[in-house]
């Protein structure tokens, strides 16, 4: 079992990603951390299949882990169904889960993905801009190690869920359901989670309900540490840089 000061890990931010994601079901899997998190949850067996930006549906399991949504040439031999980009946003209401990255978000499941009060600006979201805004279960995953880049409203909006959307941002230090009513949900042990629930309780989230935050077991860390192992080999910064240590 994973000790108490390994919970705001990389791992068990996947591993607690992964037990989120609706077996045997179709979901979209957008890049970076959502396309780790759905592979974790494959190695476990979650058979779920993969809807990728480029407008293919991938059953199995990919042999390469893909270096981005668009990286076709990973996943060609695996298609179970190939359409335009456009078809795949019609499908998206039907989804069982969308999982977006969310770098700068806010307690209403706002995204700003060119950084928040930062002299860099990246290129934007994307695509995710369409899809958070037709998606019906919406997953955020904030695998970031600084808690204030959560925040009470984003300064630039490059995407926001629909009105009636189930919307949870996922972290390393536990889970919240976002939107006009934002409660946290659960939050690891000791002190990265009581700052978690400092934090979230000063942005307005109801925080008197959270659960702790389940261990992950031996064989969720082994399927978490294989896909770090080929994040590392495929240009993945989370498979290369040191564990970021939680702060407030």
């Amino acid at each position: 079992m994973a000790e108490a000061d390994d919970q705001t890990s990389t791992a068990a931010f996947l591993v607690r990603a992964a037990r989120v994601i609706p077996a045997g079901a179709p979901v979209f899997a957008g890049f970076n951390w959502p396309i780790l998190a759905v592979r974790v949850a494959r190695r476990l067996g979650a058979g779920v299949s993969e809807c990728y930006e480029a407008g293919a549906i991938v059953t199995p399991m990919p042999a390469t882990l893909p270096s981005s949504s668009t990286d076709y040439a990973s996943y060609a031999g695996e298609v179970s169904w190939r359409g335009s980009t456009l078809d795949l946003l019609a499908l998206v209401p039907r989804l069982a889960a969308v999982l977006l990255d969310a770098s700068t978000v806010d307690v209403h499941g706002r995204v700003n993905s060119f950084g928040e009060g930062s002299a860099f600006r990246s290129a934007g979201g994307g695509g995710s801009a369409d899809v958070a805004a037709r998606a019906r279960n919406l997953l955020l995953l904030h695998g970031g190690g600084d808690v204030r880049r959560i925040v009470a409203a984003v300064s630039a909006v490059t995407a926001v869920p629909r009105s009636d959307a189930r919307v949870v941002l996922l972290t390393r230090w536990g889970s919240v359901r976002v939107g006009a009513a934002p409660e946290v949900l659960d939050a690891v042990d000791g002190e990265p989670g009581r700052a978690f629930l400092e934090h979230l309780g000063a942005l307005g989230a109801a925080t008197m309900r959270a659960r702790p935050v389940a261990a992950t077991t031996d064989e969720e860390e082994q399927a978490a540490a294989a896909v770090l192992a080929e994040a590392a080999t495929r240009g993945y910064r989370a498979g290369t840089r040191p564990e970021t240590a939680s702060r407030s």
